[in-house]
């Protein structure tokens, strides 16, 4: 194999690595928004649970447990409606 055929090969190699890279973060893109959607469906259930319970619904912090952030910064309304906005499309 000349050094020519070998440079040949390491550049389709590299082209194809980085339409692998691309490609990826359109998935990623498309997993946080489905993560973030997940969350909030889940928060409106926690609230929906909490009104049965208490009669009011209470700030969404009450229904995330260990101390984990709300990486959306989703809130739960008066209503009990979770703002999906932050989720993108």
């Amino acid at each position: 194999m000349t050094l020519i055929e070998l440079m040949i090969v390491i550049l389709i190699l590299g082209i194809l690595a980085a339409i692998v890279v691309l490609g990826i973060g359109a998935f990623q893109d498309t997993g946080n928004s489905v993560s973030c959607k997940t969350t909030a469906q889940e928060l409106e259930a926690a609230a929906a649970a909490s009104y049965a319970k208490t009669g009011t619904y209470a700030n969404w912090a009450t229904y995330v447990k260990g101390g984990a952030t709300n990486k959306w910064n989703l809130t739960v309304d008066g209503s009990g409606n979770v703002d999906t906005t932050a989720c993108g499309t």
